[in-house]
């Protein structure tokens, strides 16, 4: 039971006619069988509410149409917010990043309160100096929020906090750069799931072999970490397993397959590789032209249409998933929550669910990330445009 069916049984329970359309923390409370304080906490995302109860009052909240209170003053304003989210590669190049853009177009259609447009920023390439220019250029136009996935922690901090300063409020996603006044970080945990690469290879290899690694960017902090996290793992207790290279591919899959096709030739005896960020289905599609699926082990990162049939033939053994579309999602409902009745969220890490998929779970999953990823062209009415390139050559 859905949509209008199940919010017309509540307000019958309730004792509300079906015209009524105002719901309160209280209707929530008595249609989820839970205390209002429950709902309050569940809502805010705050501490003391065990996850099966948070994801109930969720779900009864949006079947209820709940939305939450906004002061008058914010309404009367009648100013459209724009939020421009800065990815480092155009989502042709990692298609991680649909799945990124329908988190954001999704909540971007269930807003109704204030207008609201989304703006897809993509900088002229990978480099640093790019993405700080298209920061720059978004500070002068006054934006009213970032989301920013940096591609350099450390050389992007001074242009976000010179956003912070222009009272521009700003949230990284999918990689941090926590050295800044950023308000908080949405994405994965990337020092231990790192670490659980470490110990999938270090099985998957019978706790010896040769192992080469494939990262997106060296100074992209969620990819050092990851990277961090696999060898401090495999030194620790896999001591038996050599890593006999570290590569750059810049999240792009045409990399990925050329340096895994060079690697594969040079070293007959590779037993695994690790793609720590985008385009790993390159590195997928190296092993299986060259007859080894199955005999290197490939472990990777986020489900991807491509990665999903690589784990179907047995090329990928596992893939740890950081659900993108929820950084997608998040990074833009924090931000408004903020625009507009000032709420910032509870924690400073948002920190996704870590899930391990393999041919054992593969069809389950698959159906959750993949829908995600359909939203960006399946959904009719358009709020999110599309920036391809802001930095003009």
């Amino acid at each position: 039971m859905v949509g209008n069916e199940l919010r017309a049984r509540v307000h019958s329970l309730l004792g509300r006619s079906r015209i009524e359309v105002r719901v309160t923390v209280h209707d929530i409370a008595r249609a989820a069988n839970v205390s209002r304080g429950t709902v309050h906490r569940a809502l805010h995302n705050r501490p003391g509410v065990s996850e099966d109860t948070r994801q109930r009052v969720l779900l009864m909240a949006r079947h209820l149409n709940y939305k939450p209170y906004i002061p008058a003053r914010v309404l009367a304003t009648q100013r459209r917010l724009l939020i421009p989210i800065v990815v480092p590669v155009d989502e042709n190049e990692d298609p991680l990043w649909y799945q990124v853009k329908a988190g954001a177009r999704t909540i971007a259609h269930e807003i109704r309160e204030v207008e609201m447009e989304t703006q897809w920023v993509v900088p002229r390439s990978w480099d640093t100096t790019d993405q700080i220019t298209v920061m720059e250029q978004l500070i002068a136009k006054k934006v009213d929020g970032i989301a920013l996935a940096p591609v350099d922690p450390d050389a992007l901090s001074k242009v976000i906090d010179k956003a912070v300063d222009s009272g521009i409020p700003v949230v990284t996603f999918n990689t941090d750069a926590p050295e800044s006044r950023r308000m908080c970080f949405i994405g994965q945990d990337s020092l231990t799931a790192g670490r659980v690469a470490g110990t999938l290879m270090g099985e998957f290899l019978n706790r010896e072999g040769k192992v080469a690694i494939i990262t997106g960017f060296y100074r992209t902090l969620g990819h050092r970490e990851r990277l961090q996290g696999f060898k401090e793992q495999i030194q620790k207790y896999f001591p038996g397993i050599e890593i006999i290279g570290i590569y750059e591919n810049h999240d792009k899959p045409k990399k990925a397959y050329n340096i895994s096709q060079k690697v594969l030739k040079s070293c007959p005896d590779l037993g695994g590789i690790y793609v720590t960020a985008g385009g790993p289905f390159g590195a997928g599609y190296a092993v299986r032209d060259a007859g080894k699926g199955g005999i290197v082990k490939l472990i990777c990162f986020d489900l991807l249409k491509e990665t999903v049939q690589l784990i179907r033939e047995g090329i990928v053994q596992a893939s740890i998933q950081q659900d993108p579309f929820f950084q997608g999602y998040e990074s833009v409902r924090i931000l408004h929550n903020y625009l507009l009745i000032n709420r910032k969220p509870s924690e400073e890490f948002v920190f996704t669910n870590l899930t391990i998929a393999c041919q054992g779970n593969i069809e389950m999953l698959a159906r959750q990330y993949i829908k995600n990823a359909d939203i960006v062209t399946s959904q009719v009415l358009e709020k999110v445009s599309y920036v391809r390139r802001v930095v003009r050559s």
